[in-house]
């Protein structure tokens, strides 16, 4: 068990090296030319509501390049390892398929953990110098974004290693990124007693496969409830988030292994 551990790690750790090598955190730079020049633009687009619009858009541009990092990040590392031939240098070690996904999986999380945090630092740095309000909802969406990245890595891995080529990996990747924004809208037709069984059946099967982000939505979920924050939510949203990133990591290891390389 020590030496799977270690093995996963190795990966991570070369992952993590790779994705820094790449200056793929340098997407940070670019998020952070957006909120500057965003955060004077608010001052003149929303009187009177500058704190609010700041935030959200800083959020909401957190999450977007957090995702683009996801994929850059698998696309540019996947590209040398399967393209370029450089997995076998890895697998020889030996290290098993399985280890070398969970490994991978790691470093990706790794990396946009860290650029997620940086671009929220920015932000935080920003709401400081724009005099704007930031309370514990700040604190909830955040781990809401890092939830929802750590799946979107999940999903975005299997994907690349299940594919027959990167190109086709990254766009389904993309299309489950913007269908995990709409998913609640599948359980107003599944709870419509109009809706008819069939479709019922197939809307119901898409729902509970397809990501739903609505659940990491801490944000709305704390404006709705009047500025209370429930704790229980985080922890569903959570036990679900790590459930569904397993699953996919689970379903890539076991694909991955049946692969011609």
């Amino acid at each position: 068990m020590k030496e799977r551990i270690e093995k996963i790690l190795a990966v991570a750790g070369n992952t993590f090296k790779e994705c820094v090598r790449h200056r793929i955190l340098n997407v940070l730079l670019i998020f952070a030319a957006a909120m500057i020049g965003g955060s004077f633009l608010i001052r003149e687009l929303a009187p009177g509501a500058e704190d609010r619009v700041l935030i959200d858009t800083g959020l909401a541009l957190t999450e977007i390049f957090g995702f683009l990092t996801v994929v850059l990040s698998l696309f540019i590392t996947s590209y040398e390892e399967f393209e370029m031939r450089n997995i076998w240098i890895t697998l020889t070690k030996p290290v098993s398929r399985g280890l070398f996904a969970a490994g991978k999986f790691a470093g990706i999380c790794l990396t946009v953990t860290v650029n997620t945090l940086l671009m929220l630092s920015l932000l935080l740095l920003l709401a400081r110098i724009n005099s704007a309000a930031v309370n514990t909802s700040f604190i909830a969406a955040s781990i809401g974004i890092l939830l929802t990245l750590y799946v979107s890595a999940g999903f975005t891995m299997l994907f690349m290693l299940t594919s027959t080529n990167l190109t086709t990996g990254t766009l389904f990747s993309v299309l489950f990124y913007l269908i995990g924004h709409l998913t609640q809208n599948l359980k107003g037709l599944i709870t419509s007693p109009k809706t008819a069984v069939a479709v019922k059946f197939t809307a119901s099967v898409f729902y509970y496969v397809l990501p739903d982000f609505a659940a990491f939505n801490f944000r709305d979920q704390i404006y709705l409830s009047g500025g209370v924050f429930h704790y229980p939510l985080l922890l569903k949203a959570s036990a679900y988030g790590v459930l569904y990133a397993l699953a996919c990591l689970l379903i890539a290891g076991f694909a991955f292994s049946k692969k011609e390389l």
